[in-house]
């Protein structure tokens, strides 16, 4: 089943009708709607409705919130720039998908400030063509891609997807039923402590499934309180994988319940705390999750009550019994986390692994062979290791994933080299990314060195560990800035005239690497 999945995720006549990207600035607004409409037929189906809309709320709404004002918006722009009701759209059995884009990406640091604070532009191993010029894939545009296969089973319905993951079911896909349905992946074994901790469990949401597929959602646990868990028999366990779709009568009437939050842009709710679990937990469960979170029992009362009774009002409505319910992707689902840099840096690596895993990665990034537009030398060993667009004379390069790397010399093991130029780089289990040296580049194991540009400082490098992270706070030995005042100088920047500095940067080393190849 998965390579019917992998092979229809190749085709194009499976994406979503309507396409809405939620971003945090009319910069990225503006570049993502070109972006997209430049990757017609590769990333979006070439007659997808494209609409990109900034979440310009103060303090940021929340992916619940985030996700009812950014449809808000996108039906407001495609009324006036399209003549077309989103609403009509779903009645009408389109599908439509949000993907969210919003977060500071802290635990992609400092690849997200040399992105200008947009995780969804982080690159990934594999390329698309712009112009006929390779370009590689971003972490957006490759979640694009894999949703495309949803949308078959989505019309009518708003799907909304988190741009940092990705996911290749193991069962076959259906239709739902539910009002609200949320994806998963059962787990397949009760997971041990040492497990629980270096799959960093605790940073993942979980359901309780029964076998009608109605499920109950829970917040993050710890091991404690997995452990503590009781379940009934013919319960499961499963990892939330973080998207959900609704009907469009549900969507109608979450528009309606929060009209007021939405029109004075206020408060701050995400979908886990403040939708599914108080429409699926009993009071006192949820009471005391959200207090061992420092929520004050005012607050978790009084919004499991309005959620409770928004519940009843819609149940009997529409005469339902349960709102709430659970797809199944399948146990062996393959999933690819892109959200922190130790996942980030695994998961690129996973692509030269002698595996299924291996082979499946390859075949969704459309990696026929293992180096592609790349300049060869015989004076270059190759083992094991993908090229995707680069120029290298000699050195040896093993265990690694390459994209747009020119560089004369290179002796690198076990690491993942990203848009990167410099006469010579050595690199052993790190990153390297978008980063540039008129000489030598030495990146230490466990290191992440990423370059950030811009009119105003102009070239800095930055650094940080790729397990565990350094502080977000605190500038630390080799960086200029803390992470934290990366992402604040970004938020004043021009990243377009940045991205202008850095390719005349790039260009200038990679005709001194050429120049030394004569």
């Amino acid at each position: 089943m998965q390579q019917k999945h992998l092979k229809d995720i190749q085709n194009l006549s499976y994406g979503m009708d309507i396409v809405i990207v939620s971003v945090t600035s009319e910069f990225e607004r503006l570049y993502w709607y070109k972006r997209l409409n430049q990757m017609r037929g590769q990333i979006v189906k070439e007659k997808s409705l494209i609409i990109t809309v900034v979440e310009d709320w103060p303090e940021g709404a929340g992916n619940a919130l985030g996700t009812f004002y950014a449809f808000t918006k996108a039906s407001e722009i495609a009324l006036k720039n399209y003549g077309i009701n989103l609403i009509e759209q779903l009645k009408d059995h389109r599908s439509i998908a949000i993907y969210h884009t919003a977060g500071r990406g802290t635990r992609l640091t400092p690849m997200t400030g040399c992105e200008h604070n947009n995780k969804s532009r982080i690159k990934l191993i594999g390329r698309l063509w712009k112009k006929s010029e390779p370009t590689p894939i971003t972490l957006l545009e490759a979640v694009i891609k894999q949703t495309s296969i949803l949308a078959p089973f989505r019309k009518g319905r708003l799907s909304v997807f988190w741009g940092d993951q990705l996911f290749v079911p193991a069962s076959a896909l259906k239709k739902t039923s539910h009002e609200v349905d949320l994806l998963i992946k059962p787990l397949k074994h009760s997971p041990t402590e040492k497990e629980w901790k270096d799959n960093e469990y605790s940073k993942y949401g979980f359901v309780i499934v029964n076998p009608k597929g109605e499920m109950q959602q829970l917040e993050k646990l710890s091991f404690e309180d997995f452990s503590a868990l009781s379940l009934k028999d013919d319960e499961t366990l499963a990892f939330s994988l973080g998207s959900f779709s609704l009907s469009q009568r549900l969507l109608s009437s979450f528009l309606d319940l929060f009209s007021t939050e939405l029109k004075q842009k206020m408060g701050s709710f995400d979908s886990d705390p403040h939708l599914w679990m108080p429409l699926s937990l009993e009071k006192p469960l949820y009471v005391s999750i959200l207090e061992k979170k420092g929520i004050s029992n005012k607050f978790a009362v009084s919004h499991w009550d309005r959620m409770q009774s928004f519940k009843k009002d819609f149940s009997e409505k529409f005469n339902l019994t349960n709102l709430l319910g659970a797809s199944s992707m399948g146990e062996n689902t393959l999933w690819w986390d892109y959200g922190n840099m130790r996942t980030y840096y695994e998961n690129c690596l996973k692509l030269v692994q002698d595996n299924q895993e291996g082979a499946a990665l390859k075949q969704f990034f459309a990696l026929n062979g293992k180096n592609e537009n790349h300049v060869e030398s015989p004076q270059l060993k190759i083992e094991n290791s993908i090229l995707i667009n680069c120029s290298i004379h000699k050195g040896q390069i093993k265990n690694c994933v390459l994209v747009n790397v020119t560089a004369d010399t290179i002796e690198a093991s076990d690491s993942v080299l990203i848009s990167s130029s410099a006469q010579s780089i050595e690199a052993k289990q790190s990153i390297l990314y978008n980063a540039l040296e008129n000489g030598k580049i030495l990146v230490r194991a466990n290191q992440v060195r990423a370059d950030n540009f811009s009119e105003e400082n102009g070239h800095t490098k930055f650094y940080n560990t790729i397990h565990p992270h350094l502080p977000w706070d605190q500038p630390v030995e080799g960086n200029p800035l803390s992470f934290k005042d990366l992402h604040q100088f970004n938020q004043q920047t021009n990243p377009v005239q940045g991205q202008q500095l850095a390719q005349t940067m790039h260009n200038k080393i990679k005709q001194a690497v050429f120049d030394l190849q004569k």
